[in-house]
């Protein structure tokens, strides 16, 4: 995971910069699920000083907090030719510098010395992935990138593209990744290029629709697509391709700033990472709701490497826990299901995630974890009324959007 990728890209054609004894900033915007840049991991041309966000990548698209940190940095350093900035987006970052740039211009800030941006597998025009996430299938996208977050409402394929690019007034230049993310279960896997939407086309987590800034969710077999204004295919540098880099969602922030070096220096390399487990196991049915089947690793989650180690800041204390949301949890079953300790799989009998509905393994129905489950005696056996009710939603709320009662139940 950690050997150099031995290609040595050299930008073709490069922007007028400032010299290199001017301010010259390379800001990082990371994307849902980090609460800071891996430093690891950077632009880190020379005669350019890196800058880092330390914003809440799952937060709102408008948290005032997030908000702030973005806005203040950009009026106080770009508003100006004194200093050159360039800005590396990764993912759901990217529509918040999209975002972040057309608010101030229309406050009239002219971010004169903003002179473009890189945009790594870019979440702005959405992804089917939010989709799932906010809707009923919460169990898909815990298995590929965590469960429901905030930013997640504004990552739908029609709620990221509400968001104006019309007076964004400097070029964001779009590369994309090409790999699949696939997880494994215990006894099949979970791929996201299945859920992304439309034509399946994406880096596992975001369609090509999106990375590659098209002007509609339809298109996206390449990178040929009509774009948004101020939107362009990154052909600055050698050796980006049109059918997407050699990386996954994960690996895209590294290939981002392999990139965006090669723009500012001439050359540059990236560390190969994955996201991906090494799993030849069917995939999941959700016919059968075989995708609620524990991790193969539990430990898992999207601040970390397959191999476990970090590369952000976690945000688990604020976010839901992917492995707990899947029932990584070791309990005792229901006594007419016999009890799971003995039976060695403690954690498939659980009601976690599974708020207003039911546990289900394989297609067999274990135990319920709805409120009638009191009267009938089928609960499983950690319901209780705090693990569906109790934590900032009603009875009522709960069963009118049990997605967003699960989020609750594991954030508070």
């Amino acid at each position: 995971m950690k050997r150099l990728l031995g290609i040595v890209v050299a930008a073709l054609v490069l922007f007028a910069a400032a010299p290199a004894d001017a301010g010259n900033l390379a800001i990082h915007m990371q994307g849902r699920g980090w609460k800071g840049w891996d430093s690891m991991r950077s632009v880190g041309a020379p005669g350019w000083t890196n800058v880092y966000f330390n914003y809440d990548g799952n937060s709102s698209l408008t948290n005032t907090t997030t908000t702030s940190e973005i806005n203040n940095y950009l009026k106080t350093n770009c508003n100006t030719t004194a200093n050159s900035c360039v800005v590396l987006c990764y993912s759901a970052g990217c529509l918040r510098v999209i975002k972040a740039v057309g608010d101030l211009r229309a406050q009239g800030w002219s971010l004169a010395g903003l002179l473009w941006i890189e945009a790594a597998a870019s979440a702005a025009g959405g992804t089917g992935m939010a989709e799932l996430s906010t809707a009923s299938w919460t169990k898909v996208i815990a298995k590929v990138i965590g469960q429901q977050e905030k930013i997640d409402f504004s990552l739908t394929p029609s709620a990221a593209r509400a968001v104006p690019r019309s007076n964004l007034g400097r070029t964001m230049y779009h590369v994309s990744g090409k790999n699949d993310i696939c997880k494994g279960l215990w006894l099949f896997k979970i791929c996201g290029n299945s859920y992304v939407g439309y034509n399946g086309k994406g880096d596992g987590v975001v369609p090509w629709h999106s990375s590659f800034g098209c002007n509609a969710a339809g298109n996206g077999t390449d990178c040929n697509c009509t774009k948004y204004p101020y939107h362009a295919s990154e052909t600055r540098v050698s050796g980006v391709s049109c059918t997407g880099q050699n990386f996954d969602h994960f690996g895209m922030a590294n290939s981002g700033c392999q990139i965006t070096r090669a723009a500012l220096a001439g050359t540059g390399s990236a560390p190969i990472v994955s996201w991906s487990d090494a799993t030849s196991n069917p995939a999941c049915s959700t016919s059968t709701t075989s995708c609620d089947d524990k991790f193969t690793s539990t430990g898992q989650n999207y601040s970390k490497k397959v191999d476990l180690t970090s590369i952000a800041t976690s945000v688990a204390a604020q976010s839901s826990n992917t492995t707990l949301y899947t029932d990584s949890r070791y309990i005792s079953g229901p006594a007419r299901y016999g009890d799971d300790t003995a039976e060695g799989a403690g954690w498939r009998f659980s009601c976690g995630g599974k708020c207003g509905g039911s546990n289900r393994t394989g297609g067999t129905l274990r135990c319920y974890c709805d409120a009638s489950c009191v009267a009938n005696g089928d609960c499983c056996s950690d319901y209780s009324a705090s693990v569906c009710t109790g934590r900032g939603l009603n009875s009522t709320e709960c069963t009118a959007n049990t997605a967003r009662c699960d989020v609750f139940n594991s954030q508070q």
